[in-house]
């Protein structure tokens, strides 16, 4: 991040009165028609979305789909072409960033490195000329909050990467925003520090209650944290839902395939609701509005595939990834198609590479469309 648009951010409430409460109850932000194009792309196309006080949404979808430039435009850091931003019913749109009292974290954790982590969170208050007394007892409270009390005198250069990304956190909530923002915080660290920070996160927005939205292309992230999710294609919302529903619901093939893992399979309508796939017979009223014989596309989760030992086998198991709880296995048809399995793994029942199986649908199909070629 450019340090203009850095101060714009840590100056966000340089206005706001001293003495106002440290802690914020969430408040409610409404996108209304965002657009915004950089030459003939069109980064934002009418995003529309109603976000509830206390909430955290999660941009999700793919590079270039527009979820950044929806944020950067909530943090008033991206001009619109059109459209209105909201919070508690106020239009934004036309306010400067250094007026609409957001905290913002991003991927580089843009910490002052001739700072100490301290300093670092005291920043943004020493701007809004607080109290010394006042600053210290917020910035040993956000240093509890993110567990660094110990850290408080160190320099950013002699921290890990998940322990900067924390200072950055406390000095976006020192300040008390009305609503924080998250720019892929977590894609610069490694797994197993991105699972312990995401879950750090979620319990400090809960404890805040904080609005936040939080933009990541990891699935894995936003299924875990969210309280609703937004997918965003090519600049505007697929399907904007609760994790379970976007997951176990999608709304179009495309989130479908973006969220969580599907097998493409190819099946043939055999009878009202009724198809081949694979050679197994599937019922599913996806296929109701098909004609017998007409040819389709099939997207079913590797966990609505079963796999059975059986003398009537239909597939040669290629490849078995062991994931402790389960096992996600990948096998050949008979007839040469391509199945991912994800099944529970118990003690004494491996399957290994080679063996013969037997493959069924067991569980819903997402969706079914007319299939190409």
């Amino acid at each position: 991040m450019v340090g203009d648009e850095l101060s714009q951010v840590e100056s966000a409430t340089t206005g706001s009165n001293p003495g106002e409460a440290w802690s914020r109850k969430g408040v409610g932000l409404e996108l209304k028609g965002l657009e915004r194009s950089f030459g003939a792309t069109r980064a934002l196309d009418g995003l529309t979305l109603s976000v509830k006080a206390g909430e955290l949404v999660v941009f999700l979808g793919p590079s270039g789909c527009g979820k950044t430039t929806a944020l950067r435009a909530i943090a008033g850091l991206e001009p619109l072409d059109g459209g209105r931003i909201e919070i508690e019913g106020q239009d934004i749109s036309g306010t400067p960033t250094s007026k609409r009292e957001m905290g913002m974290v991003f991927q580089a954790y843009s910490l002052f490195p001739n700072m100490t982590v301290a300093q670092n969170i005291a920043y943004g208050l020493k701007l809004r000329k607080f109290d010394k007394s006042k600053i210290d007892g917020r910035v040993a409270e956000m240093l509890k909050l993110v567990r660094l009390g110990e850290q408080a005198d160190r320099y950013p250069k002699q921290l890990s990467g998940g322990q900067q990304q924390r200072v950055a956190l406390a000095r976006a909530l020192a300040i008390s925003p009305k609503v924080l923002l998250l720019d892929e915080p977590l894609s610069a660290l490694d797994a197993k520090v991105r699972v312990q920070l995401r879950e750090e996160i979620r319990r400090i927005q809960l404890e805040f209650g904080i609005t936040t939205i939080f933009v990541t292309h990891d699935q894995d992230e936003a299924l875990a944290i969210a309280d609703r999710i937004a997918v965003l294609n090519q600049g505007n919302i697929e399907q904007f839902g609760t994790p379970d529903e976007v997951y176990l619901h999608p709304a179009s093939p495309f989130v479908a395939s973006f969220v969580g893992h599907v097998n493409h399979l190819r099946g043939r309508v055999i009878s009202q609701g009724r198809a081949s796939v694979f050679g197994v017979e599937v019922s599913s009223d996806r296929f109701d509005r098909y004609s017998v014989g007409e040819e389709l596309e099939v997207l079913v989760r590797p966990e609505s595939i079963s796999i059975s030992r059986s003398e009537n086998s239909n597939a040669t198991v290629s490849a078995v990834g062991f994931m402790g709880s389960t096992l996600n296995v990948m096998a050949a048809t008979d007839d040469g198609t391509l199945v991912r399995a994800a099944i529970t793994f118990r003690e004494g029942e491996m399957i290994r590479g080679g063996d013969r199986v037997r493959l069924n649908i067991e569980g819903g199909v997402l969706f079914a469309t007319v299939a190409k070629g």
